[in-house]
């Protein structure tokens, strides 16, 4: 069995499992074998000194990649792995590849218990994979914050996407209005036009106006002076 292996490698060592051969050996396993060497290394002894150490991280890691559901369950049991924000999100996250629902399961569970990042951790992830996806849980998540992250984000690759998702009032979008047009301006000097023309709030519409006019003073101050002195008059 995978167990008595691993316990004949550690009376070889006196009990000190190698990070070098525990991962070369982890590397070989399925994601069957994973929970059983996992509670062998818990128990042994150099990991009893450092249970939150290097190996059982990148063991942590690995065995997330593999099945995502079991690493989490384990993560979240054990107090030392638990507390390593970075470990936890990024098992979230692996199950949120796989498995969307349980991933937001799990985020609601960890932000009942005081863990305000997981969300926007998840968030991160998924909008790698599916934006729209993304910016549906921002808003399910009710935070103003991450749903302007992800419109951020979108307005990178398709700006008129974004642009169709501001709502007027919104601080928050103020933003992702100046990436907007950003984009806008690097792409189609018309289409920027007509979009900002289009803004109902003055507040974005200013911040639009302004990413424009500091892009013209670097070309030709002279008519950026122009066109400012104007929209301010008007």
């Amino acid at each position: 069995m995978l167990a008595d292996r691993f316990h004949t490698h550690g009376r070889e060592t006196n009990k000190n499992i190698e990070a070098v051969s525990v991962m070369a050996d982890a590397a070989m396993l399925s994601p069957e074998e994973f929970g059983p060497l996992m509670e062998l290394v818990a128990e042994a002894d150099s990991f009893r000194d450092n249970p939150g150490g290097p190996v059982m991280r990148l063991l942590t890691l690995r065995w997330a990649m593999l099945d995502p559901k079991a690493a989490l369950a384990f993560t979240m049991g054990r107090s030392e792995l638990k507390s390593d924000n970075e470990l936890l999100f990024s098992v979230v996250c692996e199950l949120a590849k796989v498995d969307l629902p349980a991933a937001k399961a799990a985020v609601l569970t960890l932000c009942h218990e005081g863990w305000a990042d997981a969300g926007p951790a998840v968030l991160r992830m998924l909008q790698e994979k599916d934006v729209q996806a993304a910016l549906a849980y921002a808003r399910e998540l009710g935070s103003g914050g991450a749903e302007a992250d992800v419109l951020q984000f979108m307005a990178g690759s398709d700006p008129m996407a974004a642009a169709a998702e501001l709502v007027p009032g919104r601080e928050e979008h103020l933003k992702v209005a100046e990436t907007i047009a950003g984009a806008l301006l690097d792409r189609d000097r018309a289409a920027f036009e007509a979009w900002a023309g289009s803004l109902s709030d003055p507040a974005q519409r200013a911040c639009a106006r302004r990413v424009a006019l500091t892009a013209d003073a670097s070309h030709d101050p002279a008519k950026a002076a122009r066109q400012t002195a104007a929209w301010l008059a008007s």
